[in-house]
């Protein structure tokens, strides 16, 4: 499970945002880390991830409510969205 280290922290909610916090949270950490040691490429590389990482999780609050995006499944396809139901 991509996001097991939250599932025991906090029910549902952390189990959904888990992989959408480590997307941002890991990339942004790791710039700060760099900008310390005054590292400027790994600096450079880590923002543009973590920036980079805010496009995808802005396309999909986009599509929270109009629920327009295709829902990529694995085998027979869902009967509801996993996040909304």
């Amino acid at each position: 499970m991509k996001a097991g280290i939250f599932s025991s922290a906090g029910g549902r909610n952390s189990r959904a945002l888990g992989g959408t916090l480590l997307q941002l949270i890991v990339p942004a950490a790791l710039a700060v880390s760099f900008a310390v040691r005054q590292e400027l490429p790994g600096t450079a590389f880590c923002a543009f991830a973590f920036f980079h990482s805010l496009t995808g999780v802005a396309t999909y609050m986009a599509d929270a409510l109009r629920l327009e995006l295709p829902l990529v499944t694995v085998g027979a396809a869902p009967t509801k969205r996993s996040m909304t139901g």
